[in-house]
C-alpha cells in the first residue's frame, strides 16, 4: 500500500508533473507517487499566488479541481482608482499617483481595465473537469471564468455560507471594477506601455483577465450545489467527497476523498483558534494515505494575540491625536472578529464616542448573513441563539448608533462622517474601491 505522505505543492508554483515519491523536483516540492500508484495525479498550483489555491486532482478516473481563487495581488501595478477620480494636476497628491501608474498621462489617469490573475485553466480542457470542491469564500473567487465556458459541465460543491459570502465577495468586486471604469481601447494602449514588462507580458498571454461581470457572476452560483459538514457526495459511484469545518470562517472546510481503497485529504485554509465559526473537525482527516496542504499561513511565526494587541495600541494612538484608522478588508470573514475585537476594546470612556464605519455594497448583507448562519458558528455563539441573542456584537454596536453601513461614499456619508473615526472598507489591494479614497485624506 501507498505509506502516508504529506504534499506541500503549495510551495511551487509551476506545474510539476508527478514522479517517483522519494523524489524532490527543483523547485523543492514533493511530488506525489505515479509509479507505484496511478491512482493519484495532482498538479501544481494552477495559480500564482499561495493564497489563492486551485489544484487539479484526478483520483479513481474522477478529474476534480480543489479551490478556484483568484489572486487580486496582479492589481499591485496598476494605478489606485476610486469613484471619486479626478484628473491628475500638478499637486503633490497625483504626482504619487502617476509615479504608482509608471507616469500615466492625464488622459489616462484612471489607467486601463483592472486585471486580475485567474487560475491558468487552459492547461485543462474544461470538458474533463467532473467536479470542483469549494473551501471557503474567499477560494471561490475566480470560479466565474470556470463557468462561463459552455464545455465546463462539472458538479460545483460548497457549505452555504461559502456560497452566499463568495457571492457577495465578487459581487462587490465587479462594483469596484465598473465604477472604476478605464480607458477607452486606444488609450488602454498607451496605459499598458507604463507598467512593469511582467505586467505587459502577462495581459498580452491572457495570463491576467479583465474582471468578471454580474452576469459571470450569477451563471457560476447557479452551478453551485450545497453540502452539509458531514455529508457525503457520491461522484459517478467512483468518489466519495465531504466537507469538514476547518474553523477559519464561516461554512469553511477541508475535503475528505475517498475511495474503497484510499484516503486522500485537502487541508485547505484552517485554525485551531478560537474565532466567530464552528470549530475544525481534525478526527474525519487522520490517517490519511495523501494529505495535500494548501493556505498555508505566511507569517507562522506571529502570535494572533500579539498582533491584536498590537492592532489595538496602534488604534488607541491614532485616535489620541485625532488620526483616523482604516481597515481595507474584504466584506466577510475577518471583518466580523476585527469589529468584535473593536467592540471590546472600544468600551473605554474616551473611546465609546468615535464611530465605526463599515463602507462596501455589500456591507448591510454581510453583516445579515453573519447573523442568519447560526448553524455555521462556534458553540459558543449558539448559546446566545436559544437566549435569544445575535450571536455576533456588530448587532449591538449598529443598535447603539456607533457603527454605520454605507454602501459608498455618497450620499448619506457625508453628514455622518467626523473625524476621529475607523473606517472598514474595500478593496484590500488599495486599487479599487473606497478605500483608495480615504488613503487620499
Amino acid at each position: 500500500g501507498l505509506p502516508a505522505m504529506i504534499v506541500c505543492i503549495y510551495i511551487c508554483a509551476r506545474a510539476c508533473v508527478c514522479a517517483c515519491a522519494a523524489c524532490v523536483c527543483g523547485h523543492g516540492c514533493v511530488r506525489v507517487c505515479a509509479h507505484a500508484c496511478a491512482r493519484y495525479s495532482v498538479q501544481c498550483n494552477l495559480g500564482d499566488y499561495r493564497a489563492a489555491p486551485c489544484y487539479a486532482l484526478r483520483m479513481s478516473g474522477v478529474s476534480v479541481l480543489l479551490d478556484c481563487g483568484l489572486d487580486t495581488t496582479s492589481l499591485s501595478p496598476f494605478p489606485p482608482r476610486s469613484a471619486l477620480q479626478t484628473p491628475v494636476t500638478k499637486s503633490s497628491s497625483t504626482k504619487d499617483l502617476a509615479t504608482v501608474s509608471g507616469g500615466a498621462s492625464s488622459d489616462c489617469s484612471t489607467g486601463c481595465r483592472a486585471y486580475v490573475c485567474p487560475p491558468m485553466l487552459e492547461f485543462f480542457d474544461p470538458a474533463n473537469i467532473d467536479a470542483v470542491l469549494l473551501s471557503n469564500s474567499l477560494s471561490m473567487l475566480a470560479l466565474p471564468y470556470l463557468t462561463k465556458n459552455k464545455k465546463f459541465n462539472g458538479k460545483v460543491l460548497a457549505t452555504q455560507p461559502t456560497l452566499q459570502l463568495g457571492r457577495l465577495m465578487m459581487e462587490e468586486i465587479v462594483q469596484y471594477a465598473e465604477i472604476a471604469g478605464g480607458c477607452s481601447p486606444g488609450q488602454e494602449a498607451a496605459v499598458l506601455k507604463t507598467l512593469p514588462a511582467e505586467a505587459q507580458d502577462a495581459i498580452r498571454r491572457k495570463k491576467w483577465q479583465p474582471v468578471y461581470s454580474m452576469e459571470d457572476v450569477a451563471e457560476a452560483i447557479q452551478r453551485v450545489e450545497l453540502v452539509s459538514y458531514g455529508q457525503t457526495v457520491d461522484l459517478f459511484g467512483l468518489l466519495e467527497v465531504t466537507a469538514f469545518s476547518s474553523g477559519v470562517g464561516l461554512g469553511s472546510c477541508n475535503w475528505l476523498l475517498q475511495t474503497p481503497f484510499d484516503k486522500f485529504v485537502y487541508l485547505s485554509a484552517s485554525s485551531q483558534l478560537t474565532t466567530h465559526s464552528q470549530e475544525i473537525q481534525q478526527p474525519p482527516l487522520h490517517h490519511a494515505d495523501v494529505l495535500l496542504i494548501s493556505g498555508m499561513s505566511l507569517a507562522p511565526t506571529l502570535s494572533p494575540d500579539s498582533m491584536v494587541h498590537a492592532i489595538c495600541e496602534c488604534v488607541a494612538s491614532t485616535l489620541k491625536n485625532e488620526g483616523n484608522v482604516l481597515f481595507p478588508v474584504f466584506p466577510s470573514g475577518v471583518v466580523y472578529d476585527l469589529l468584535e475585537v473593536l467592540y471590546t476594546f472600544m468600551e473605554k470612556p474616551e473611546m465609546r464616542n468615535v464611530p465605526i464605519f463599515f463602507i462596501s455594497p455589500v456591507a448591510d448583507a454581510s453583516l445579515a448573513f453573519a447573523n442568519i448562519f447560526g448553524e455555521w458558528v462556534s458553540d459558543a455563539r449558539k448559546k446566545k441563539l436559544y437566549q435569544p441573542e445575535p450571536p455576533f456584537t456588530h448587532a449591538d454596536l449598529a443598535k447603539n448608533g456607533r457603527l454605520h453601513l454605507f454602501p459608498n461614499i455618497h450620499g448619506k456619508f457625508n453628514n455622518f462622517f467626523r473625524s476621529p473615526c475607523i473606517v472598514f472598507a474595500g478593496h484590500p489591494s488599495l486599487r479599487l474601491g473606497d478605500a483608495v479614497h480615504f488613503m487620499k485624506l
